[in-house]
């Protein structure tokens, strides 16, 4: 039975064992989502990226031939096709271009993580959770310059840029 199932899918019937487990993977995948089976199908639609590119000649996964050979992948393996959509597929390489970084996202996370288990819902926290770290990464630098800065008796900086024409407040005129 498991034979012909590989041989409908694979026509080619030379499915390797990654093939083999992300499809398995994938199974699991539209039953019940599952970060683990996502990075299991991740390793699969790698590979089929690389073969892709080898066969386009290309250095980037970009451009018509290699979109080309992309769709024929698809093609003979019409599951990561049917069952996963574009979106999808485009987040979960995202994710696995940044997985050590979404890894330590996730386990820091705790309980909570396991609400994220797709790849879209787990990129956008992880962004979020980066844009978060970037600001408050830039408020610091801010308010380090700010504190360093040289201040008047006032308490006013005096490295302030001054711009021709500027005119300074009336509480602050002379």
């Amino acid at each position: 039975m498991a034979l012909r199932l590989i041989e409908f899918i694979c026509p080619s019937k030379l499915v390797d064992r990654a093939g083999l487990k992300a499809l398995t993977a994938l199974s699991h995948i539209t039953k019940g989502r599952n970060w683990q089976d996502w990075k299991i199908v991740s390793e699969y639609l790698e590979m089929g990226r690389q073969w892709a590119m080898e066969m386009s000649n290309s250095n980037a996964p970009q451009g018509i031939r290699y979109n080309q050979a992309w769709n024929v992948w698809l093609v003979r393996n019409p599951r990561f096709e049917k069952d996963i959509t574009k979106q999808e597929r485009n987040d979960l390489m995202r994710c696995m271009e940044n997985l050590p970084a979404v890894e330590a996202f996730l386990a820091g996370r705790g309980g909570a993580a396991r609400k994220l288990n797709h790849p879209t819902s787990i990129l956008r926290a992880w962004r979020r959770d980066q844009d978060v770290k970037e600001r408050e990464a830039a408020l610091e630098r801010v308010e380090k310059a700010s504190a360093q800065s040289v201040k008047a008796d006032d308490g006013t900086p005096l490295n302030i840029p001054i711009f021709p024409g500027a005119q300074l407040p009336v509480s602050e005129r002379p």
